[in-house]
């Protein structure tokens, strides 16, 4: 069956790419699509954002195609139509209700609009979805400890006969159900008091911190405010947020936080001591109940001796409790601020105890 659907191109080098773009063309035409109207983007173009949230509106089908430097930046302005958080799996991107994921992009449904998404490589076959978008989603595994991936995976894969789970952080985990009568089994399987199952944690963090009558607030550097908005991505989240800080320089720390000159000079904005600092500092001027500050080197530039690209430290304190993590995240500027948001979220389901019977 043949129809019509907008394509779009992104990036200056795809744009002047006829070839690229005809062979692309051809390949849709093979399986019934035609495109009845094409727009082009630079990789920095500013209309963009505004440009594909209408085009969601109105159109059903829309095939994008885009350059690896504008990959990221369409990642964020999707997951911001969709109101959703990025994810990693380890080793893709995407918004967290993408499906059909697969090597160089993924499906997604905005609104009534399917969007097909490809990150184009020109050293590797172009591949995208062909099939209509299908109806998985993903679900979180929360584990109360550190359980071994492997017992995760053998429970879900042959017990379940669901897919394999991939690990976000030492105790969350990743898989995807075709129906919802999987979640179901997820759920009871698994069982209250020993993990979490949920759909979007951000909803279910919210519900739990505003039934304990507690705040929170962010104190962000690396991450660049990304922790708050995945938290004010969901209905509810003024229950529990009301202010967050995104103190990017050291003036900024200094003067909004009160993180001290010599600490700064000292051990530097990418340490235990900055991060700590940070975190009294939003607790003290948002007089929220648990704040949480990270700091550290997205890169792909400001690496230091002994602080690789990819050092993060995180402070929590909640309850009285301060507790500080350092890791070393992989993977791209986007991707490291990622990781850097699950890791946390899973310090603070951590430091609820109660979180767990709860639900």
């Amino acid at each position: 069956m043949e129809r019509e659907t907008i394509i779009i191109y992104i990036g200056h080098s795809l744009c002047q790419d006829s070839v690229s773009m005809g062979y692309i063309e051809r390949v849709l035409e093979n399986h019934g699509i035609f495109a009845k109207r094409k727009q082009y983007f630079g990789t920095h173009d500013e209309s963009l954002p505004q440009e594909l949230m209408e085009i969601v509106s109105t159109e059903r089908e829309v095939y994008i195609f885009c350059e690896k430097e504008s990959y990221p930046i369409l990642n964020r302005i999707v997951a911001t139509l969709s109101h959703e958080a990025i994810v990693s799996d380890g080793e893709h991107l995407y918004p967290s209700t993408a499906s059909r994921i697969f090597d160089t992009g993924y499906s997604i449904m905005v609104g009534r609009c399917s969007l097909y998404i490809t990150n184009i490589s020109y050293d590797r076959a172009i591949y995208f979805p062909k099939e209509s978008l299908d109806t998985r989603r993903k679900v979180y595994i929360f584990a109360n400890t550190r359980t071994k991936y492997e017992d995760i995976a053998e429970s879900v894969t042959l017990k379940l006969g669901l897919p394999l789970p991939s690990k976000i952080t030492p105790t969350m985990y990743m898989t995807t159900i075709d129906e919802p009568g999987s979640l179901y089994k997820l759920e009871e399987y698994f069982g209250r008091g020993h993990y979490i199952v949920t759909k979007n944690i951000f909803t279910l963090l919210i519900e739990y911190l505003g039934s304990c009558g507690k705040s929170i607030t962010f104190a962000e550097s690396c991450t660049g405010g990304l922790i708050a908005s995945a938290f004010t991505s969901v209905s509810g989240a003024s229950a529990i947020l009301n202010g967050s800080f995104v103190t990017y320089s050291n003036e900024i720390k200094d003067e909004w936080l009160g993180v001290r000159k010599e600490t700064l000079a000292r051990y530097g904005a990418v340490s235990r001591e900055c991060v700590q600092e940070m975190a009294d500092g939003a607790m003290r001027r948002s007089g929220a109940d648990i704040a949480i500050a990270v700091s550290g080197i997205a890169g792909p530039t400001g690496a230091v001796p002994g602080k690789p690209v990819g050092t993060v430290y995180l402070c929590i304190i909640n309850s009285g409790e301060k507790r500080v993590r350092r890791v070393f995240l992989l993977g791209d500027r986007v991707a490291i601020q990622e990781r850097t948001l699950w890791c946390a979220v899973e310090m603070l389901i951590e430091s609820e105890k109660g979180i767990f019977d709860f639900f």
